[in-house]
């Protein structure tokens, strides 16, 4: 189904229009995929001319699993999947992600060719000036995501709005505001 997804799209855009794939390598449950399976698709991908892959971990029935819920909190914990991705189909970009909270890691992570791009979500919900800082542009500390919050998944799981609790108390309520609701309302 995912290759057919994916052909019907490069056809129906063009080989000029640049079509990437984002997956979960291994979905974190016992019977659900695992590296083994998703190495053949991404192979199967790159022979399509896939533009990049977006390597993930995980899935809506992994989440309420404590050992993964253990997991995520730890720094780079998707990278060693996006690694053995890239050792599958090396001709194709790797994105990475999964809490990869400092600028030293995420050097790292490209130094070793482990993945060729960093993707950040939670990172810069926290801090959306964290690529700036990276590069010292901004002179200050980089707010970091606290690993044992998942308040943002919590939101967008039940359909609000993404909120960080690491955010200025001002910008929070601002924010909540403009969406219409207290911060009694937000949890």
């Amino acid at each position: 189904f995912p290759l057919a997804v994916f052909d019907a799209v490069k056809a129906a855009v063009g080989d000029d229009f640049p079509v990437g794939y984002r997956f979960s390598a291994d979905e974190e449950v016992p019977d659900g995929l695992h590296p083994e399976e998703t190495v053949v698709l991404a192979q199967e991908l790159e022979k399509r001319g896939v533009a990049y892959l977006s390597v993930m971990a995980g899935s809506y029935d992994a989440y309420s699993l404590s050992e993964y819920r253990e997991k995520e909190k730890k720094e780079a914990h998707m990278v060693h999947y996006a690694g053995e991705i890239k050792r599958a189909v090396p001709k194709t970009p790797i994105i990475t992600a999964g809490r990869i909270k400092t600028p030293e890691i995420a050097d790292k992570i490209l130094r070793e060719g482990t993945a060729d791009l960093i993707g950040l979500a939670r990172v810069l919900l926290a801090d959306p000036l964290w690529p700036q800082k990276a590069k010292d542009e901004v002179r200050e500390p980089i707010v970091e995501c606290d690993p044992n919050c998942s308040f943002c998944m919590k939101r967008t799981g039940s359909g609000k709005p993404a909120f960080c609790t690491r955010w200025e108390k001002t910008r929070g309520q601002a924010f909540l505001a403009k969406v219409g609701e207290t911060l009694d309302d937000s949890m």
